[in-house]
């Protein structure tokens, strides 16, 4: 049985179990919330490796409507990230918006935290590829000198990674007349790979 075959038998076995909580008067994510995130979030993680981008937006999308605590933005800041690689026209637009408003809750641990260096990512990619190139170009110098600052403080582990992401950013610039995400994950990526490898 190949890769896609299986992947595609455990999203149809995750949908079969949440569909289990549902009650006559209960939906699956009021019946056992907990449990039904933390599956929503495999099946996307499952969407990713079988390239289902539109399904991953759906997934986030729904994450972000039923979510507990309508503060936490952390599933706001993956569905900026998917649509950024998405590439539809206007979905830019809308990752822009979405990750402007993530900012000040990913800039609690710190500016140069990864958490919002990922932010700073995403945000000028969504400028360039609507060609607003002046200002992506400004927010990308001010993600270095972030950078900069993450090598001297608690984050300085992280400052090669997050330097290599940017750089990539900026490399991919150089050859396309948009830029397009880097080759490694993005920020929504690897979020639902990390909750899906924590199941």
């Amino acid at each position: 049985m190949g890769h896609k075959k299986r992947a595609e038998i455990l999203v149809k076995i995750l949908r079969d179990k949440i569909a289990s909580y549902e009650t006559d008067s209960r939906s699956p994510y009021e019946t056992d919330h907990a449990t039904w995130d933390k599956q929503m979030m495999a099946i996307g993680s499952i969407c990713i490796e079988l390239g289902q981008i539109n399904e991953q937006i759906r997934i986030a999308e729904t994450l972000i409507e039923h979510r507990l605590d309508k503060s936490n933005l952390s599933y706001q800041h993956v569905l900026a990230a998917m649509l950024n690689s998405h590439g539809d026209p206007g979905d830019y637009a809308r990752a822009e918006e979405l990750e402007m408003q993530c900012v000040p809750y990913l800039e609690i641990l710190g500016k140069d935290s990864p958490h919002a260096i990922s932010s700073r990512i995403i945000i000028p990619t969504a400028m360039w590829i609507q060609r607003r190139q002046a200002e992506a170009k400004k927010s990308i110098s001010e993600t270095y000198d972030l950078i900069e600052t993450m090598g001297r403080g608690k984050y300085s582990v992280y400052k090669d990674i997050e330097k290599k992401m940017v750089d990539e950013v900026v490399e991919d610039s150089k050859h396309k007349p948009e830029l397009t995400r880097p080759s490694c994950s993005t920020p929504g990526e690897t979020q639902f790979a990390r909750f899906f490898d924590s199941l």
